[in-house]
Parts: structure tokens; sequence; C-alpha cells
């Protein structure tokens, strides 16, 4: 009866440690596919509206950045591409915040 209970705790420790392990191992498995896909290069669309970013002039960070970007970089990744659009809706947000000045 002893053998069985020493036996039984054993394996319940066993899998235990296991299945931390595989959680482990998962979440790692999956940091290194998110960060290996953002150093895809974009895409075509992408690039257009990188492009359109880069013309406009409402956002003048989001354009320096852009621009820079398209002239400094033979390729854009995925993460450079994100980055800008972040900027870009936090620009707006901030224009959205400040209030209106009065000409009187």
């Amino acid at each position: 009866m002893l053998l069985f209970h020493q036996l039984h705790w054993f394996f319940r420790r066993a899998l235990q440690h296991g299945f931390h392990i595989a959680v482990l191992a998962l979440i790692v498995l999956i940091v290194m596919i998110s960060h290996r896909s953002l150093q895809h290069p974009v895409g075509a669309t992408q690039f257009k509206h990188l492009e359109l970013l880069a013309r406009q002039q409402v956002s003048p960070h989001t354009q320096a950045m852009t621009l820079k970007l398209l002239r400094e970089y033979d390729y854009i990744s995925y993460g450079q591409y994100l980055k800008v659009i972040h900027a870009h809706q936090h620009e707006q947000r901030q224009a959205q915040q400040l209030p209106a000045l009065h000409g009187d």
C-alpha cells in the first residue's frame, strides 16, 4: 500500500511538472513565431499606405517617421510598419484632445 502511494505521488508530481514545461514551451514557441512574423517585409498594400502617410501633412511626426523609414531602409518589416501606424493613431488621438484655437 505504501508503494502505491509513493508511485501515485511520484506520477502526480511528474505530470504536474510536465504540464508546466509544456505550457512554458508553448509560450516560448508563440513568442518566437511572433518575432519572426514581425521581421517579414510588408506587402504592396502596406507600402502604399506608408507612401500616403509620407505625403500627408496633418501628422508631422508620423510624416517625418515615415519619410525616414522609406529613405533609410531597403525593406520595411511589419514591426516597423506597426510602429508607424501606432504613432499615427497616437498623433490623431492627441490632435482630437487639444482644445480648438480661437482667433478673436
